[in-house]
């Protein structure tokens, strides 16, 4: 038997799982971990009301953004799937930069952030 976070021999996500295909496996991970964190946090802190806690969808939340942006992500980001910062980029391409670092995880601790911070400075000279 199947688990909803895996496909099916036709390459199709189960029904249940639909919301989950724009970003496939990678994003059913996070939603898997988010369970996990959420209850770390609510030990800690007490319970979350939900409008704290529920997962952003940064697609809806860009759609009518105009303003300049520049995305920074390591390709091996492993709280962010590095096709999700794809996608916003796709979305946001005509106000947009993408700048991946290559193997770099989600803070960039395991790179040398010399060559990104000096990008990064370079396009706020220029907004």
């Amino acid at each position: 038997m199947e688990s909803a976070s895996e496909p099916e021999e036709s390459g199709r996500a189960p029904a249940a799982a639909n919301w989950r295909r724009p970003f496939g496996a990678a994003f059913t991970c996070q939603v898997e971990r988010a369970g996990i964190a959420r209850s770390v946090l609510e030990g800690r802190f007490g319970p979350l009301q939900e409008k704290h806690f529920r997962a952003a969808n940064a697609l809806e939340i860009v759609e009518r953004l105009n303003k300049p942006v520049l995305i920074v992500q390591g390709t091996a980001d492993e709280s962010v799937p590095f096709e999700h910062g794809k996608l916003l980029y796709q979305k946001l391409q005509a106000v947009a930069q993408h700048r991946p670092v290559p193997g770099g995880n989600h803070h960039l601790t395991n790179v040398d952030r010399g060559p990104v911070i000096a990008d990064i400075v370079h396009w706020l000279g220029r907004q």
